[in-house]
């Protein structure tokens, strides 16, 4: 070809280089230092509000099978069985939330 060998020689030296991965790295979305209260709440609500409307535009049983793949995905993850954790505490807490909703919405019919 008509390129640069130079280039072509970096490139292929490029491509045989074996580059060192730390095992167990933290996920790339870990902040590097803790967040200020405030922040972490403020994220923590957006969080909730932004689940709270992907279940109301994908419905409960697709936003589940979403979140139960990207749980299997995390659990290749570091960090993983926190994050499961948390997420099943969130679910139990959902539901809580929604049975005492429809007792009340009950309750209040009669």
């Amino acid at each position: 070809g008509t390129g640069n060998p130079a280039a072509a020689a970096a490139a292929a030296a490029w491509k045989d280089a074996v580059l060192p991965v730390p095992v167990r790295a933290p996920p790339a979305s870990r902040a590097p230092r803790p967040l200020a209260p405030e922040t972490e709440n403020l994220l923590r609500w957006k969080a909730v509000a932004i689940v709270g409307m992907l279940e109301r535009r994908v419905g409960e049983d697709a936003l589940r099978k979403v979140l139960r793949r990207m749980s299997n995905l995390q659990g290749k993850a570091f960090g993983f069985e926190e994050l499961q954790k948390a997420a099943t505490a969130t679910a139990a807490a959902a539901k809580a939330a929604r049975e005492k909703a429809a007792a009340a919405a009950a309750e209040a019919e009669t």
